[in-house]
């Protein structure tokens, strides 16, 4: 009975350490396959979604600020000057940033509004391409924010 016993206890030691291995393999590579999603995602584009973050939330609490503005700006400027730009994907919808682009677009004539400056037409003028459309309305907040300082 103690030798079947410690065949028992040999026998679940041995399945235990097994157990923890296999564990440790499977967390370990849980751990590098979402190191290499991370890793993944170019550094422009994790810079571009702090930026635009930061900006969406200094617009939601009123607390917009040149240098949130001049972030983004940069942020954008990355992005479009990265050798894979054309490959780079946001995920976002085009209907979603066409809304959210639309969104910046009303804040940059409140602001304006707010800070009685005049905005030309063609500093507004929409292009087909969302990218630069936002641009041009960092640029008009960023002249708003001079004039008005």
């Amino acid at each position: 009975v103690a030798a079947n016993k410690t065949a028992t206890l040999k026998s679940l030691t041995f399945w235990g350490h097994i157990i923890v291995v296999a564990s440790a393999v499977a967390v370990g590579a849980g751990a590098w396959v979402c190191n290499k999603v991370k890793k993944h995602e170019p550094k422009v584009v994790t810079e571009f979604r702090a930026s635009l973050k930061s900006y969406i939330d200094a617009i939601r609490k009123g607390e917009m600020d040149i240098d949130k503005i001049n972030n983004l700006m940069s942020s954008l400027e990355a992005l479009k000057a990265d050798k894979n730009y054309s490959k780079i994907s946001i995920q976002l919808t085009s209907e979603e940033l066409d809304v959210l682009v639309g969104r910046i677009y009303e804040y940059t004539l409140k602001l304006a509004s707010d800070n009685e400056i005049e905005i030309a037409a063609d500093d507004l003028e929409e292009e087909k391409d969302v990218i630069k459309n936002l641009q041009s309305y960092l640029k008009v907040q960023r002249r708003i924010f001079a004039e008005a300082a």
